[in-house]
C-alpha cells in the first residue's frame, strides 16, 4: 500500500504529464522544483535547495539578486495542535473535583490557539528547535530615476499535509466553528460551577450532569487535533510555486521586452521562506527592511495559490489576521485586468493567511494578494495543503493571466 507520505512527492497526479496539459515556461519552471526539489518543509535542505534554484533563474534576468537567512522555530506555527487539545484533556478531570482549574486549563487552551494560529504569534516557539530559513530577492532597476519601488512576492516553501482538508472537506469549517463554541461553554460551565458551589456552597449536581454532556462531545471532536496535519509536507505544486513561476515569467517578459522595464519604478521579486510557518520569512524582511522601504513609495502585489484561470481575483481582507488591504491598489489591480480583457473581482480571503498580510501588518498597506482557488468549495479543499496539490492542478492559462495582469500593473504604478 502506497503511504501518503510517498505520494506526496508525486509531481503529477499519475507522474505523467496529462494528455493535453499545455505547459508554457512560467509551467515547466515549477515543475523543474517539484521535480528537483520535491517538499519544502520551512527551515529544511529542500527549502534551501529551492531558493538556490530561484536565486539562479533570477540571476539571468535581474540587475542583483540577494539571499537573506533567518532564524525561526518552523514545527511551533502549527503547535496548538498538541498544546491545546493537551491542555483541554489534561483539565477535564479538575472539572469534577476543583472546577476553576478546568476552567484556567481551557482558557489557556484556547489562547494558544488564538496566538499560534489567528494572531500569528510566535507564543510558544521557544519550546521548539530553530532552523535556518531563506529569502531571496532579485531586483530590476527602473530606465530612469528610481521614485518609487514595486514588489512582487510569492513564498518557496509547502505546507504539512491538513488531513482535516483531504478526508472532511466538507466539515472541516462546522468544525473549526463548532469546537470553539464548546469550548466556550465548557469555561463557562466550569466557572459558574465552581462560584456556586465552591463560593456559595449551593449544590452542582446539574453542573455535573452538564459537564459529562459536554464532555461527550468535545472530548473526541478535541482529539481530533491531534490528528490535524502530519509531520511531511506536501508538493505544494499551486501553493506556492505558482507563486514563484509567476515572478518568473514577469521578470523573463521583462528582460525580453526592454520596453515593458519601467521608467521610475524599481521591481523587486521577493521568494519568502516559511510563509507556512506563520507567514514568518515576510515578516523578517518586513522588519529588516522597514527603515529603507519607507524613504519612497512602496508598493507590492502579493501571489499565493494562483491554480485555475476561471478562479482569478484579487483578495481585498484577510479575515483570520484582520488585514484590510488598501481599496485604491486592490482597484488598480482590477483596471489592469480590465485593460486587457480579463475579468477580475475582488473578494475576502475567509480562512488563514497571505505574506500579504504580514507586508501590510509591517506598515505598508499599499498592495493586494492574487489568488486563483476557492478554498470554501470540498472539491478544492480536498488538494489545497494535500498530497493532491501536484503539477496538474496549476493551469498554464492562469500563470499568464496573472503575469499579464502584472505587466500592466507595473505600467499603472509607474505612471503615478
Amino acid at each position: 500500500m502506497v503511504k501518503n507520505k510517498e505520494l506526496s512527492r508525486r509531481v503529477w497526479k499519475d507522474n505523467k504529464i496529462p494528455e493535453g496539459f499545455r505547459q508554457n515556461t512560467m509551467h515547466k519552471f515549477l515543475v523543474k522544483i517539484c521535480e528537483e526539489v520535491g517538499p519544502r518543509e520551512a527551515g529544511s535542505a529542500a527549502e534551501h535547495k529551492a531558493a538556490e534554484i530561484v536565486k539562479d533563474e533570477f540571476t539571468k534576468y535581474c540587475d542583483d539578486v540577494t539571499k537573506e537567512e533567518f532564524k525561526l522555530a518552523p514545527r511551533a506555527f502549527l503547535s496548538f495542535t498538541i498544546f491545546s487539545p493537551l491542555l483541554f484533556l489534561i483539565g477535564l478531570p479538575f472539572f469534577w473535583i476543583y472546577p476553576i482549574i478546568s476552567a484556567i486549563t481551557a482558557i489557556l487552551a484556547m489562547f494558544i490557539f488564538y496566538m499560534q494560529f489567528l494572531r500569528y504569534a510566535e507564543f510558544v516557539d521557544f519550546f521548539y528547535p530553530k532552523e535556518t530559513s531563506v529569502n531571496v530577492i532579485g531586483e530590476i532597476n527602473p530606465r530612469d530615476d528610481w521614485k518609487q519601488t514595486l514588489m512582487f512576492s510569492a513564498h518557496l516553501d509547502s505546507a504539512y499535509q491538513f488531513n482535516f482538508n483531504l478526508y472532511m472537506p466538507r466539515t472541516f469549517n462546522y468544525f473549526l466553528v463548532g469546537l470553539p463554541i464548546l469550548l466556550v461553554i465548557y469555561i463557562l460551565l466550569s466557572l459558574a460551577f465552581f462560584i456556586s458551589s465552591w463560593v456559595f456552597n449551593v449544590p452542582g449536581t446539574i453542573f455535573s450532569y452538564f459537564g459529562i454532556g459536554v464532555a461527550i462531545i468535545t472530548v473526541p471532536m478535541t482529539s481530533l487535533l491531534f490528528f490535524f496535519k502530519t509531520k511531511w509536507t506536501v508538493m505544494g505544486a499551486n501553493d506556492n510555486l505558482s507563486g514563484i513561476a509567476i515572478m518568473q515569467g514577469i521578470a523573463e517578459s521583462l528582460t525580453l521586452n526592454k520596453d515593458l522595464v519601467p521608467k521610475n519604478t524599481k521591481i523587486l521579486f521577493c521568494a519568502f521562506g516559511s510563509e507556512e510557518a506563520g507567514l514568518r520569512g515576510a515578516k523578517r524582511w518586513v522588519k529588516g527592511h522597514k527603515d529603507e522601504l519607507k524613504k519612497k513609495p512602496f508598493y507590492f502585489l502579493n501571489f499565493d495559490g494562483v491554480a485555475k484561470s476561471d478562479d482569478l481575483h484579487v483578495i481585498n481582507k484577510e479575515v483570520t489576521l484582520g488585514v484590510q488591504y488598501d481599496p485604491e491598489i486592490v482597484e488598480k489591480v482590477i483596471q489592469a485586468a480590465e485593460n486587457i480583457g480579463i475579468p477580475l473581482e475582488s473578494r475576502v480571503l475567509p480562512f488563514g493567511a497571505t505574506d500579504g498580510s504580514a507586508i501590510v501588518q509591517g506598515g505598508f498597506s499599499k498592495g493586494a494578494s492574487l489568488e486563483a482557488m476557492d478554498i470554501e468549495k470540498p472539491e478544492v479543499k480536498r488538494w489545497y495543503h494535500t498530497i493532491g496539490d501536484t503539477a496538474d492542478k496549476v493551469e498554464s492559462e492562469a500563470l499568464d493571466k496573472v503575469r499579464r495582469i502584472s505587466l500592466e500593473f507595473i505600467n499603472l504604478i509607474d505612471k503615478k
